[in-house]
């Protein structure tokens, strides 16, 4: 009589089959999983942008001063946001200190933020003009865009890896992404 232990565990070719299949699926994935990470890249990218608009706006609704600019009798200024294809890869978040409804680099008017966008992301297109400046003026608040141009929409476009992305801001205010 023969006795056999009962062998536990896996064969080799069970054990390759598994790592093939594993295989097969990581060739089939990875390609996808780096794609849609890109895009994920480009819609963040493009909220945020949506997001800081609506901030200087909500900033110039609130008819909030900022230290920094001067502040006569409650005198309340805008906010804005500046936008350049020379430097495509940041914008600015700016306060209207002398009311010109236009960005002055400082110190006329104060920077309240520079935000650059993250690796691949870059500002591809501005209309109706570059530079471009997106300005809210409490109380409403009123928007100017470009001062000079009788454009009544801004559009921002951003590009990453080919794929574009863009936020519009009409002359009533509304900001669509």
């Amino acid at each position: 009589m023969i006795n056999y232990k009962e062998e536990k565990g896996f064969s080799l070719v069970e054990l390759l089959a598994v790592v093939a299949i594993i295989g097969i699926i990581s060739a089939i994935a990875l390609p996808n999983y780096f794609k849609m990470q890109k895009q994920f890249v480009l819609s963040g990218a493009n909220q945020k942008l949506a997001h800081d608009i609506r901030m200087a706006q909500e900033m110039a609704m609130s008819a909030k001063t900022e230290s920094g600019c001067p502040a006569d009798s409650g005198y309340k200024f805008g906010y804005g946001v500046y936008f350049s294809l020379s430097v495509p890869s940041s914008y600015i978040i700016f306060a209207d200190c002398n009311d010109n409804k236009n960005y002055d680099f400082s110190p006329t008017d104060k920077v309240i933020e520079t935000i650059t966008f993250e690796n691949g992301v870059i500002i591809s297109n501005l209309s109706p003009g570059d530079p471009l400046e997106v300005v809210f003026t409490p109380p409403t608040p009123a928007v100017t865009i470009n001062f000079n141009s009788s454009n009544t929409n801004a559009e921002i476009t951003i590009t990453s890896e080919g794929k574009y992305k863009s936020v519009k801001v009409n002359k009533a205010g509304l900001i669509d992404d």
